[in-house]
């Protein structure tokens, strides 16, 4: 089994479930390959199990609302964070995960909140150090059935990155 690969114009090499053959856009210039679940998924269990891949293999993507507006917080999908130290470290009072109707109202939903598409691409985000620890990574494309395999040291070029811890 090879892995998805930051693409410039190419195709990676490689299959996990099946290969839609389709790139996507993630970001100016960088295209990633898409493979596809076999039913739909919605949180990192489930992703893990129907990719048979490592829970920490998958990449947990939150928002979150502030008094300072949205954040995003990104770790490995075992992991739980704390609202307390998110708090401390991004020196806000308030922090809460976005309720079911603010993610539709962001044109998202739940299960599907991607990191390397926008909105969530350009937003603040703060990722975990565990998930650079990672060979590889997969999240989903913006859908329940799709998903990304990809180089964690990707998400270090989003314009608006902090790597801290989140527990």
């Amino acid at each position: 089994m090879s892995n998805a690969q930051i693409l410039p114009e190419k195709t990676a090499a490689g299959c996990i479930n099946s290969r839609t053959n389709v790139l996507m856009h993630i970001s100016p210039g960088l295209k990633l390959e898409v493979f596809s679940h076999s039913a739909p998924v919605v949180t990192c269990e489930e992703a893990a199990f129907s990719k048979s891949r490592l829970l920490d293999d998958e990449l947990k993507t939150l928002l979150l609302w502030t008094d300072r507006g949205w954040l995003i917080v990104n770790t490995i999908g075992s992991k739980r964070i704390s609202l307390r130290a998110i708090k401390k470290f991004y020196k806000v009072k308030q922090a809460r995960l976005a309720s079911p109707d603010e993610i539709n109202e962001l044109n998202l939903k739940r299960g599907a909140v991607s990191m390397l598409l926008e909105p969530i691409w350009s937003l603040p985000t703060i990722t975990d150090p565990d998930v650079f620890n990672r060979e590889n990574i997969s999240t989903n494309n913006g859908t329940l059935m799709g998903y990304f395999i990809f180089n964690p040291r990707l998400l270090l070029s989003a314009p608006r990155m902090t790597v801290a811890s989140v527990e």
